[in-house]
């Protein structure tokens, strides 16, 4: 079993922030693991992520991008991101991943929970 979490934006066709958590269970244990779930997002929006976790996610980015840089879709994407929307994904990458606090994701993490509009999807295998 696995678990992932993405954060996205957009800005066409209307500003949008998504925070989505994925994770494959055991049917049984699917209800625990939401409220696992749900309980570290409110801690990360109290608190901030550990001083570890965000060492280990920057990481994680850096090794991530440095595999991106060598494929021609990420830079067909990135180049097309670039063209229609004026984000630039190559510059100063490193340095803002690098700069990144506990607090500035608390206050990303606290600006996604605002609303509460929360969307869970369960799906179970057929019995």
């Amino acid at each position: 079993y696995g678990a992932s979490v993405r954060v996205g934006l957009s800005e066409k066709p209307q500003e949008q922030a998504t925070l989505s958590v994925r994770f494959d269970t055991n049917p049984e244990k699917f209800e625990s693991l939401i409220a696992i779930a749900k309980k570290e997002i409110q801690q990360i929006a109290q608190h901030g992520p550990t001083i570890e976790d965000l060492e280990k996610v920057k990481k994680n980015l850096l090794k991530s991008r440095a595999e991106h840089l060598r494929e021609n879709s990420w830079w067909l994407s990135t180049i097309k991101v670039f063209e229609m929307d004026g984000i630039d994904r190559v510059s100063d990458y490193e340095q803002m991943i690098l700069a990144l606090t506990q607090d500035d994701i608390r206050q990303i993490c606290r600006a996604l929970l605002v609303n509460e509009n929360v969307i869970e999807v369960v799906m179970s295998p057929k019995k």
